[in-house]
């Protein structure tokens, strides 16, 4: 078999940009969570100096042994659809996760259960050269709950997060050491902040080109509310029908 240490170095040199890792999960909580509304807050924090993502989802979710397989490389259930693009393998989000978090984490709760909460850390997988992962549960997991809902409720107020007889899924990246050593790399802090308000609104761009048919629920869809960073978001279709001179085939 193949060294859980080489495998999981290769996995985290894939050519993902931020906005197409991002998107990636966003993908997930569609096709796999059938959610109806998404909520990704990704933003920099200045008093750390670090980048936070958290991606929420009200879809359907999974179970704790839901949970555990859609944690492994090459899960079983993440796509049950043949003809899906994004993670189909079952690597999607583990793949989008590990291209710039060095330790990710995903909470999960389907209706009738209790939640669950499992982390994957780069880092210890190379050191043991092992698959190993961390189930967090008790007092921690309801503090990382709290704490979580306080976060996401500080940004989006009308909405309520983790109910206790629903379903919902949180994806969050605990460690981007890339991005984070990149922002402090720059020298002048006016250059430094142009870049963090760039990507900020690359990866803002990139969702509403991405999923503009769920978000304007166009061609028979079934509308789904993306919100990014306390915004309630609207697609951006880059074929552009409604511009003038511009002609709409149906294939």
């Amino acid at each position: 078999p193949a060294s859980p240490k080489r495998l999981i170095a290769g996995l985290s040199d894939l050519a993902y940009s931020p906005q197409g890792s991002i998107c990636d999960i966003i993908d997930n909580s569609i096709s796999h969570g059938k959610a109806s509304k998404i909520f990704v807050l990704f933003e920099f924090i200045e008093e750390i100096q670090q980048f936070e993502l958290l991606i929420y989802d009200n879809g359907i979710s999974m179970d704790f042994e839901g949970l555990q397989n859609a944690m492994k490389l090459g899960s079983s259930d993440e796509y049950k659809d043949p003809d899906a693009n994004l993670g189909k393998y079952g690597m999607g989000l583990k793949t989008a996760s590990l291209a710039y978090s060095d330790s990710f984490s995903l909470l999960a709760k389907h209706k009738g259960n209790d939640p669950g909460l499992i982390e994957m850390n780069k880092e210890l997988i190379k050191e043991k050269d092992k698959w190993i992962y961390n189930s967090v549960t008790g007092n921690e997991l309801d503090q990382e709950i709290t704490k979580s809902q306080n976060y996401l409720r500080s940004v989006f107020s009308n909405f309520t997060f983790f109910p206790k007889n629903g379903s919902y899924t949180l994806l969050k990246w605990n460690q981007i050491n890339g991005l984070n050593q990149k922002a402090a790399n720059y020298k002048r802090p006016s250059a430094k902040e142009k870049w963090i308000t760039g990507l900020i609104c690359e990866v803002e761009s990139h969702i509403r080109m991405v999923f503009n048919r769920f978000i304007d629920g166009k061609r028979g869809l079934k509308k789904i509310e993306i919100n990014y960073n306390g915004i309630k978001l609207k697609g951006w279709d880059p074929c552009q029908p409604n511009l003038k001179g511009t002609s709409v085939f149906k294939i």
